[in-house]
């Protein structure tokens, strides 16, 4: 299901995943060229399905917010240097039905509500421990630890795409309807359920649905910020909840931005609005 669609990301994205041929790459720039980046990924899963993954090069950003910016929340702060010493390929997309149901051979989201079924549609209703199977199952069918979740350092870098305002895209909020489903385009009109992957404009990165549609687990524990520069930061090390973000199609405007940040138990699988999208590394 969906293998068409996955299979052809690299010529709907129009150009922003690159399909030619290695590129050299300079790895001392902080930020990304996407004209400079190396070839998009498209990898086979367990039960014939694909996913398409984009390339991110190392660098450093500045993570959180200032008290300044609109929306912010107080755990967003104090901002901080981070630097991710390490390039990774990020998936293009949330992870789909399609692609869960091929994997796990499950339907975690049947007879729920706030849904519409569909191959493309992101998988939901499925707990961080949950995505840990996911993820143990295309690891155990490569025979290697390719995959896991980002950290949410990771995802704040991928959403910001070498900016540093409330969007990749800048800060014109009128713009937000173009790259994201949420409140104002999806729930208030109706569309009370998350949409096919990719039907927004992705980042110059190549990246879809950042903002909103479902918002997406990372690998860390939920927890304070401090103002240390840190290097490859992997969250809290213990904790109750793990970290989410993105925000979903009923989230408003301020839930929908790079720096935003939620939490949910880790067991906990009644979330109709979150969903996930992994890394690999090289």
């Amino acid at each position: 299901m969906g293998r068409i669609f996955l299979l052809c990301i690299c010529v709907a994205a129009g150009g922003s995943i690159h399909c030619g041929s290695d590129r050299d790459r300079d790895r001392s720039s902080d930020v990304v060229d996407p004209s400079n980046s190396e070839l998009a990924l498209v990898a086979p899963l367990p039960g014939g399905e694909a996913m398409a993954f984009a390339w991110i090069e190392p660098g450093r950003f500045l993570m959180g917010t200032l008290e300044s910016e609109v929306g912010r929340r107080e755990d967003e702060g104090p901002q901080h240097e981070v630097m991710l010493s390490e390039g990774f390929y990020m998936g293009a997309h949330e992870v789909t039905q399609g692609q869960w149901i091929a994997v796990m051979e499950t339907v975690p989201w049947l007879g729920e509500d706030f849904m519409q079924l569909g191959p493309d549609h992101p998988a939901v209703y499925i707990s961080w421990q949950d995505t840990q199977d996911f993820i143990r199952t295309l690891n155990n069918a490569a025979g290697d630890s390719l995959y896991r979740l980002p950290s949410e350092a990771e995802w704040e870098y991928v959403a910001r795409a070498g900016g540093n305002q409330r969007w990749f895209f800048g800060d014109d909020v009128e713009q937000l309807t173009s790259h994201a489903w949420y409140r104002d385009n999806a729930w208030d009109q109706g569309l009370r359920y998350a949409q096919p992957v990719g039907g927004k404009s992705p980042s110059a990165w190549g990246i879809h649905d950042l903002y909103g549609n479902v918002s997406e687990w990372c690998q860390d524990y939920y927890g304070p910020y401090n103002s240390d520069v840190k290097i490859d930061p992997q969250g809290a090390v213990a904790g109750a909840n793990r970290s989410v973000r993105g925000g979903a199609f009923n989230s408003r405007v301020r839930s929908v931005r790079s720096a935003d940040r939620s939490a949910s138990g880790p067991g906990y699988r009644r979330n109709f609005n979150i969903g996930f999208r992994i890394v690999r590394r090289k």
